[in-house]
């Protein structure tokens, strides 16, 4: 049981808008603040330290931001989720063609989305980083079909070209791990991570 008495804000260093879903649909109060840092990656690093330090850097680069007195009562959550592909990072497409070319080759075959958390806790200093991994495997998909979904818009914002919680899911065979943290947010490990730190107690909820 913690001993803290005060109640942490939990504060999301994130403008995805189904981050923001997830921790609503489990009932989490919380605040966004909107972070811009780079997200390329340390090839001198394995993929997950790598995802990793993107993930912090978003926490560190929102702890700039705000004053201590707001840092002392938070728990500040930077996230980053990447689709990989036979080893290689997939992001996001710049173009049409490019969705297309990432669904023409992710089509038929599994791939792997992994979504980095870090978490700082203001009342103690202490940070917390993971990495969830899922499994996706693709139908096999027709040109038509990738043209027809570029054609929504959906692809455009989202790591690998498609959303599975969207009109994304009618392309997706099936998925193994957490369908959140597919979306973008892992929210089984997080909750788990919270209770191991004894941290779930004082966090503020709806």
């Amino acid at each position: 049981m913690s001993h803290n008495i005060v109640m942490l804000n939990v504060i999301l260093a994130s403008k995805s808008p189904r981050r923001r879903q997830i921790l609503n649909e489990f009932r989490y109060k919380f605040s966004v603040v909107s972070v811009q840092t780079s997200e390329i990656f340390d090839e001198n690093l394995s993929l997950n330290d790598a995802l990793c330090e993107i993930s912090k850097a978003k926490v560190l680069a929102c702890l700039s931001d705000l004053d201590q007195s707001v840092v002392s009562q938070s728990l500040i959550i930077g996230c980053d989720t990447i689709v990989s592909y036979k080893g290689q990072v997939v992001g996001k497409p710049a173009s049409e063609l490019k969705a297309f070319e990432i669904l023409k080759s992710l089509s038929g075959t599994i791939h792997e989305v992994k979504t980095s958390v870090s978490l700082f806790n203001g009342t103690d200093k202490t940070w917390c980083n993971f990495v969830e991994t899922s499994k996706v495997k693709m139908k096999l998909l027709s040109d038509k079909i990738i043209k027809d979904y570029i054609l929504t818009g959906e692809p455009m914002d989202k790591a690998g070209a498609y959303g599975i919680q969207g009109l994304g899911r009618d392309l997706v065979d099936f998925h193994e791990g957490s369908w959140y943290n597919i979306v973008g947010f892992p929210i089984e490990k997080f909750e788990n991570v919270l209770n191991k730190k004894g941290w779930a107690s004082d966090v503020d909820r709806v």
